[in-house]
């Protein structure tokens, strides 16, 4: 039967329909040969190149190049056997864009026969969106896993942190001879190190405790930048970029100091001949971004911080790991891989987003998103070193609730070299019938960490709901519900990390005890 003219004018109109309709998912048509026939706008825009450019040219040219032999003796194999390799079935691949690029597809192929011509129709749906959200939500999970871990050996390894310190601070000054005290001294410096990498742990795992104000994010950029112009090497031309208009941004300030002045450091080894870098800063929306959106971020307004570097610039597989803990490109001794990732883990933790900028030989630029804020700000806790504090007690009373027996008897000794009288209890139970004998306690000093069915935050809060004239002090080595209440701003009383020296009991409990007194 012959096809009448309206038939063919109609099926024309159909195949140009069904090619233009999808807005999204690329439509390729090419014969045996593989040059291309027939291609869809999303196509072309999919691929970089202008409407109708790609008719006449290879299919080969949206492949990379070691992808090339293979379709071309799949394509053979299957004209002489009729074997199918990927047909009627979809696989992701590799698309290779106008530039060079490369990013994932998923492709389904077809083929009919047209006039004795064998045609091959391909559609092809770009995931490079949905690979990202992969790839952020498996580290989230790994990350998670870690953090967990990390909370609990940070927990007792701080315990055990802060039974060395306070034993060290107690003996020193009963050591005149200066020998002995530098021995002492080395084992300070030795312990806080420990302490200083249990407290990195803590951040690249996003389980840090933050101490989070609203600041001026191109302040402290600025700050940061007067600091690195008198600490990088002068080969290296620093330059900012600060927009206008930024708004406020409720983050821990100290850490942010840390994490750009990292940035700039690992900036600074990329460039061992010198170079150029510069602070970008800009208000950006989560709806627009396409960072922000591959990573799903809550909408809003974010302000990015970008750490820009002439360097060396890192390949495919080295920006993939960058961020994973204890990965590192530097020469055995000269990095932990720590810094990247507790970079990663503070801006995440500050409810941001991080993503990198960079190709091999060509720089490396970091983002780091914060989100904009007008919420109140909160703080935590004070740190200190010092020479050991006189006493100051004044006839107050401190009871100290902790179930490490060890813990427990060092920090009584603590409280009373600073001239307090001092209570001890190990569990809750204990502290509370110690408080219902009517024993005059003006302070309450609790690990929240404990074993029983009271912790030390509810115990806080039940002493607070019978005795509201008792102050609280709350410390721990970790507590995943210390996190949560700082993340909801529903922190109530004051925290004292550990480890801590002295000088931060002896500041903490004074400034405590003379609110109680005015």
């Amino acid at each position: 039967m012959t096809m009448v003219p309206e038939k063919i004018h109609r099926d024309a109109a159909l195949l140009n329909a069904l090619m233009e309709s999808s807005m999204i998912d690329a439509i390729v048509v090419s014969d045996a040969q593989g040059t291309i026939l027939r291609i869809n706008a999303a196509a072309s825009h999919i691929f970089g190149h202008k409407d109708g450019a790609l008719i006449g040219e290879s299919i080969n040219a949206l492949m990379p190049p070691e992808m090339r032999h293979k379709h071309d003796h799949y394509v053979m194999r299957y004209l002489e056997t009729g074997e199918p390799h990927i047909m009627a079935k979809g696989r992701e691949i590799e698309g290779m864009r106008r530039d060079g690029t490369l990013f994932p597809l998923h492709v389904t192929l077809g083929h009919t026969a047209l006039d004795g011509e064998m045609l091959f129709i391909a559609m092809m749906h770009d995931i490079t969106e949905r690979k990202h959200a992969e790839t952020a939500l498996n580290h989230a999970s790994r990350m998670e896993a870690i953090g967990q871990l990390t909370g609990g050996f940070a927990h007792d390894f701080n315990n055990l942190l802060t039974i060395a310190i306070g034993n060290l601070e107690l003996l020193r000054p009963t050591l005149p001879d200066a020998s002995q005290l530098g021995m002492l001294q080395d084992a300070l410096e030795s312990v806080e190190l420990g302490a200083e990498l249990t407290a990195h742990l803590l951040t690249f795992a996003r389980r840090s405790i933050l101490e989070p104000v609203m600041i001026d994010i191109n302040a402290e950029v600025t700050r940061a930048v007067r600091l690195l112009r008198h600490t990088l090497n002068r080969g290296i031309e620093i330059e900012t970029r600060l927009a206008p208009d930024i708004g406020p941004v409720l983050a821990d300030p100290a850490r942010l100091q840390t994490t750009l002045l990292n940035l700039a450091v690992n900036a600074q080894d990329a460039m061992p001949e010198g170079g150029h870098l510069r602070f970008e800063t800009a208000t950006v929306c989560a709806r627009t971004d396409p960072e922000l959106r591959s990573n799903a971020a809550k909408s809003g307004d974010y302000v990015r911080i970008s750490v820009c570097d002439t360097g060396i610039g890192m390949d495919a597989e080295t920006v993939r790991q960058a961020f994973e803990p204890f990965f590192t490109t530097k020469p055995i001794g000269r990095g932990t891989g720590l810094g990247l990732s507790m970079v990663h883990g503070f801006i995440h933790q500050s409810e941001g987003h991080t993503a990198i900028s960079s190709r091999h030989g060509d720089g490396t630029t970091m983002h780091l998103y914060l989100p904009t804020s007008s919420a109140p700000s909160a703080a935590l806790g004070q740190s200190g070193t010092g020479n050991m504090p006189t006493a100051q007690g004044h006839n107050r009373t401190v009871l100290v609730v902790e179930d490490d027996d060890g813990l427990r008897r060092l920090t009584v000794k603590r409280v009373q070299s600073l001239g307090y009288r001092a209570l001890q209890a190990d569990n809750a139970k204990s502290a509370l019938e110690i408080i219902d004998k009517g024993v005059e306690v003006d302070l309450l000093f609790t690990d929240i960490v404990m074993l029983g069915e009271m912790d030390g935050r509810a115990l806080a809060e039940r002493v607070t709901g019978l005795r509201p004239d008792i102050i609280i002090l709350l410390t721990t080595g970790f507590s995943e519900r210390l996190i949560a209440d700082q993340k909801t701003e529903t922190l109530q009383f004051e925290v004292l990390q550990k480890p801590y020296h002295q000088t931060d009991l002896a500041q903490i409990l004074a400034r405590l005890l003379e609110k109680k007194a005015r």
